[in-house]
């Protein structure tokens, strides 16, 4: 499967990402504390991203100043994204947890909303002026940010998605999966050359 690492910083490009949104949304779990999660952590995350978006805009053209004094300005974003991936790990783990084993909800509610909203700041203060505006929605909807960083097959087939941008088709048609395909007939079949 081809492998874009770009997922890991907020230059991560993809033509879906508010299809994702919508999607992890719409298939969200439906118990209390998932309803208490997102009520809580999607407004305040906005309200975040509004009151931090002149300091955004600060912050980029700094960047963009940085640029200027090339080495000085590499090394400021490179540490500024390896500092930001053990975080997007937790995130992104958290998110997994939650959304695979229920009885870890209740143990992940504060620690994880709080995760996410903090994330939530650090991505609207990152001074690197190529950063996707819309990355933020990864750490903006916690605890749903697996299924947008990394999408179940269900999502591919409600949306329709069945190109090479569908990691699980790359996966059977080049049989990087130990998944089993259903067998159309369970008779095994002679051949015949006549």
């Amino acid at each position: 499967m081809p492998f874009d690492w770009g997922f890991l910083e907020w230059h991560w490009r993809i033509n879906d990402l508010a299809e994702r949104v919508s999607w992890a949304r719409r298939n969200a779990p439906g118990d209390v504390f998932t309803f208490i999660a997102v009520a809580v952590v999607r407004p305040l995350a906005s309200l975040i991203t509004f009151s931090l978006q002149p300091i955004d805009r600060l912050a980029r053209l700094l960047g963009r100043l940085s640029i200027i004094f090339v080495g000085w300005g590499l090394i400021l974003f490179f540490f500024l994204t390896v500092a930001w991936l053990p975080f997007l790990g937790l995130l992104a783990g958290s998110s997994w947890l939650w959304l695979r084993f229920p009885i870890t909800r209740p143990l992940l509610l504060l620690p994880g909303s709080l995760l996410s909203l903090t994330l939530t700041a650090f991505l609207m203060i990152v001074p690197d002026p190529e950063k996707k505006p819309s990355y933020v929605d990864i750490a903006k909807h916690w605890p749903l940010t697996w299924y947008i960083w990394r999408p179940p097959e269900q999502y591919y087939i409600d949306e329709g998605i069945s190109d090479a941008n569908n990691p699980y088709v790359w996966e059977r048609a080049f049989g990087d999966t130990k998944r089993e395909d259903p067998v159309e007939s369970a008779e095994p079949q002679k051949y015949d050359p006549l």
